[in-house]
């Protein structure tokens, strides 16, 4: 796994980790985490870009292809972060639930956008999926 990092305007800092395949059949997957003031924008997708050339894989992949945000609680208390779903092209939620499980975590606010599938291969089914996810 490596690792590219980027700070813009002292504010906002982006790192882009590639993240080479556990399995022959699974693709490569790129992770880019923007932190900025108060919450985080993360993207994570499949790519078939070189390891030197992670930090693209976002401008070339699907931003707001699934999309969610969400908000930790007030207080650490059992309800579930607040969180919507901004923007959905399948009838997955892996993108509302990444984004809460992060929330939590981190007791920030959550930008989540996983690409597609994250590249499961045909046939292999919602137990791929989240190998790569």
């Amino acid at each position: 796994m490596s690792a590219t990092s980027v700070d813009l305007s002292g504010s906002i800092h982006v790192e882009t980790k590639f993240i080479p395949p556990s399995q022959p059949y699974l693709p490569a997957l790129v992770l880019q985490v923007t932190r900025l003031t108060g919450s985080y924008m993360v993207w994570i997708g499949a790519t078939e870009e070189s390891e030197g050339n992670a930090h693209i894989a976002p401008m070339r992949g699907f931003l707001l292809r699934d999309w969610a945000c969400a908000m930790p609680p007030s207080q650490n208390v059992a309800i579930p972060p607040a969180a919507t779903s901004l923007n959905r092209s399948s009838s997955s939620d892996v993108a509302l639930a990444m984004s809460q499980r992060l929330a939590r975590r981190f007791q920030k606010q959550i930008f989540f956008n996983r690409e597609g599938s994250c590249g499961a291969p045909e046939g292999y089914g919602a137990r791929a999926e989240l190998m790569v996810c």
